[in-house]
């Protein structure tokens, strides 16, 4: 429990609708037990002792003065999609900033100012109805575009439009103390175009390599890059939960080729990358394969668990995957495929029949299928290396 008269000013802070000490809604913000997170949270977890939804960076800053003053610590989250977003200490706080969902698009200068509440499906949607894009987690669509830029931020689009430290630009950042920091062009007016901004740059501080998870403070405002794109509509279709985006094949195309080893798939990778063409290069793991063809985790164990001689087939199937667009026009296109493919004859690698769909990486709609494996989004802790 928190001191009556700390519940009391939260309360007069955010309004009574919006916030909460109940055990039953207290006990859904704990920290999530599954996957390799799994024996974290029953050693560290904790249920927090209170829950509010604040709705401006106002009430942000209030909350975490209110905070210092009692001692109390304070967890922030907003789509609660990280596995480890969860609370570690007793009578603690828990922030979720769900309600902060404002998102305002400036298609002429390629960004996007958001709300730490929007999630990449709402800014996908009304990028592409201005021809912008943006990348999407492997998390889904469901995931925040603030915190995930603000953590790991990376899938196969990032390959063109760049690590996530790279598209964050004016930031607006309520510090431990509850004071107000604004990053980039932010900082000296209301126009957030210019992430470097006047002085030191101080991003890096914010975020590191793949973000301290939250324990500098809580951003309440960030601006984000937008990328241009081709300008032919991408086709709904399917029943849920097998739903994806038909391309229009003269400006988007997905080309799978069996490389001969993954020494060769490197190489190829290395070429593609020195030309400066496509928009997604990625190796596809075997097991990708069965995952796709699964209908629920059960079916994903039985046709795994089916395979025979995984340790000699999955060195062998090294099969890498590249996404062109004509970003420009269908001649772009048709240029990138004829590079793409002089490349795959110099090193000896088959192309493959290929769909011309898409539901992973533009608008996200099969990543539950990727927790079907360990029942989060990976069984060990990941990094990012380079090719060589």
């Amino acid at each position: 429990m928190i001191p009556p008269k700390a519940y009391k000013k939260l309360e007069q802070v955010v309004g009574p609708q919006y916030i909460s000490q109940a055990p039953e809604i207290c006990q859904a913000y704990s920290l999530r037990k599954r996957g390799f997170h799994n024996a974290e949270a029953r050693v560290l977890g904790t249920v927090p002792a209170c829950v509010l939804l604040p709705g401006s960076t106002e009430e942000v800053q209030e909350i975490v003065r209110i905070a210092n003053q009692y001692r109390l610590s304070f967890t922030p989250a907003s789509t609660f999609w990280f596995t480890q977003a969860g609370p570690r200490c007793s009578n603690s706080l828990f922030v979720d900033l769900k309600r902060m969902n404002t998102l305002q698009l400036d298609p002429k200068n390629l960004n996007a100012t958001i709300g730490p509440g929007v999630i990449y499906a709402q800014l996908q949607a009304e990028a592409l109805k201005h021809g912008l894009y943006t990348m999407v987690p492997g998390g889904g669509s469901q995931a925040s575009v603030v915190a995930n830029h603000l953590s790991w931020g990376f899938s196969p689009l990032t390959y063109r439009v760049g690590m996530a430290n790279r598209r964050i630009l004016g930031v607006e950042w309520v510090l431990p103390n509850g004071d107000l920091v604004r990053l980039g062009s932010l900082a000296s007016g209301d126009d957030p175009f210019w992430g470097e901004g006047i002085g030191p740059d101080l991003r890096g501080l914010l975020r590191g390599s793949i973000g301290w998870l939250g324990s500098l403070g809580i951003v309440t405002k960030m601006c984000v890059r937008l990328f241009p794109f081709q300008p032919e509509p991408l086709i709904p279709s399917g029943i849920s939960p097998d739903t994806f985006l038909v391309f229009p094949t003269d400006r988007i195309q997905w080309y799978n080729f069996d490389c001969p080893d993954m020494q060769t798939l490197v190489e190829m990778m290395v070429d593609i990358g020195q030309a400066e063409i496509g928009a997604a290069v990625m190796r596809v793991p075997l097991i990708w394969r069965y995952i796709a063809k699964a209908k629920s985790k059960e079916d994903f164990w039985q046709k795994w668990n089916a395979v025979e001689d995984k340790e000699t087939l999955v060195p062998k199937t090294q099969i890498l995957r590249v996404l062109l667009i004509g970003f420009t026009s269908s001649r772009q296109l048709d240029y990138e495929e004829k590079v793409l493919m002089a490349i795959a004859r110099k090193h000896g690698s088959q192309l493959r029949p290929t769909q011309q769909r898409d539901q992973s990486w533009i608008q996200s709609a099969d990543s539950v299928s990727m927790w079907w494996v360990t029942g989060a989004f990976m069984s060990l802790t990941g990094q990012v290396d380079t090719l060589d």
